[in-house]
């Protein structure tokens, strides 16, 4: 744990815990492992650096723990105590060092006053050992947890009478986290009755999956993507282009419409996941979820993106090259968005196969493989030209083939299996949507070379034999 977990092992470790970072993941899981350590899992004063978390989540990272990081906790526990005994001892025993009466007399016992470290019974005492160290530990520890209870009650009556006093209005938007004074990190804030009743209601509350058979959970994703990439490129041929002056925004290419336009879907998408309102049908209907797989997320998820970092990588790409196929003319927007949603959905089926067989449990979203595979496809179509890179590399070279850079892309994806990196990306879908797209492009290819053949290379060639 050195480095960190990663999201899709948090997301495995908290399930239903849809605001757990990486960074409160590991943060939480590092101090419970030192705590099972030092064998102080039930002092309470060290219970404030968790406060901010649930105990559902407590357990859940206790649970991670102790299958994974073998600990003797109740060895540990015990020399803890053994610790606490021995400073305490050592403290009574500095204090009858300091003493400037005699050895056998008690100073404290001389002035009727009950010492803490006599070795005789105080009349009052019920016990006929009286009381020992460890009876001052636990009435430490009692008075502490009850004086620490009085001042959270206080706190939250005071918050209770401000929030009376301010009319009981929420200002405040959809915020899990704030800078903590001084303490160079993000601490958890309570959320509101509102947003808990919208989480509780967006949640399944299943604390462990379903024991599915595995083939119930890949059979209907399986047949729907296989029936629905055919069936999108079938449907693609039947699709005829609108007259320049019958379209919507005649004053944009039909190329860069169809680009804008997804880009729109999915800053929709991404909207609709900050409000609170839509977290139930979101959670149900824009992921795919790989618990209880419906065979339709693996088409809704293409346009869904929970983060703000993920949004932008994916649609800047898109921006940048996923209009290639589009501008160069090799496609029409039907084939366009043929292969854009066959890359996608082939993607996720295959994401969902890695889940389910290695019983990694998760959910996925984004519209990266079905941007490979529009990407891939071009350079496909164009695998033997050369492509230069803001002009490099100079003339008389000709530039990097499209080989080069699908073979590029491919290698990228490739790294996490031979490499833990911070982040991981879904490679296996990124590899299935750009092995689709190529597959679509060699279908354009064949597409527009049958009706050559057809006519024959006399025509081709503009030649008329009488």
């Amino acid at each position: 744990m050195e480095d960190g977990l990663d999201q899709s092992t948090i997301a495995t470790i908290f399930p239903g815990s849809s605001d757990m970072t990486p960074w409160r993941a590991n943060k939480l899981l590092r101090i419970l492992h030192g705590r099972r350590v030092a064998g102080s899992l039930e002092d309470p004063e060290v219970q404030t650096n968790t406060a901010s978390f649930t105990d559902r989540e407590m357990h859940q990272a206790l649970a991670y723990l102790r299958a994974h990081v073998p600990v003797d906790e109740i060895t540990n526990a015990g020399l803890r105590a053994e610790d606490e005994l021995r400073a305490l001892e050592s403290a009574a025993e500095s204090e009858a060092d300091a003493d400037d009466g005699t050895a056998r007399k008690d100073p404290a016992r001389a002035a009727g006053k009950p010492s803490p470290w006599s070795l005789y019974r105080d009349p009052g005492d019920k016990s006929v050992y009286g009381e020992s160290i460890i009876d001052k530990i636990r009435a430490r520890n009692i008075a502490r947890r009850r004086a620490e209870e009085k001042a959270l009650e206080e706190k939250r009556r005071q918050e209770a009478e401000e929030e009376e006093k301010a009319g009981q209005q929420n200002w405040g938007g959809l915020s899990t986290t704030q800078g903590g004074g001084g303490g160079g990190g993000a601490r958890q804030v309570a959320m509101s009755a509102k947003e808990e009743a919208y989480r509780a209601e967006a949640t399944s509350g299943l604390e462990a999956p379903p024991e599915t058979p595995r083939w119930r959970l890949l059979l209907p994703t399986t047949v729907f993507v296989a029936a629905l990439v055919p069936l999108l490129w079938w449907a693609s041929g039947l699709y005829r282009a609108p007259p320049e002056d019958g379209r919507l925004a005649p004053w944009v290419t039909q190329g860069s419409a169809t680009v804008y336009a997804l880009l729109l879907v999915n800053l929709a998408v991404f909207v609709a996941w900050r409000r609170m309102g839509a977290w139930r049908f979101m959670n149900k209907h824009a992921i795919m979820d790989m618990v209880a797989p419906r065979p339709y997320g693996a088409v809704s998820a293409i346009f869904s993106h929970q983060a703000a970092s993920h949004l932008a990588e994916n649609m800047f790409v898109l921006w940048l090259l996923g209009g290639l196929l589009l501008h160069g003319g090799d496609a029409s927007r039907a084939e366009y968005l043929a292969v854009f949603v066959g890359s996608g959905a082939a993607g996720f089926l295959a994401s969902l196969y890695k889940c389910v067989l290695t019983r990694h449990l998760t959910y996925g979203l984004g519209a990266s493989s079905a941007i490979f595979g529009v990407v891939c496809c071009y350079f496909w179509l164009h695998r033997f030209e050369g492509f230069k890179i803001l002009d490099l590399p100079p003339d008389p070279a000709n530039g990097i083939q499209g080989l080069g850079i699908i073979g590029l892309i491919v290698g990228l994806n490739l790294i996490p299996l031979f490499k833990q990196l911070p982040g991981q990306k879904d490679w296996i879908s990124h590899l299935a949507g750009i092995a689709t797209g190529i597959g679509d492009g060699e279908g354009t290819a064949e597409g527009k070379q049958r009706p050559l053949r057809a006519r024959g290379p006399e025509e081709v060639l503009g030649i008329q034999i009488l």
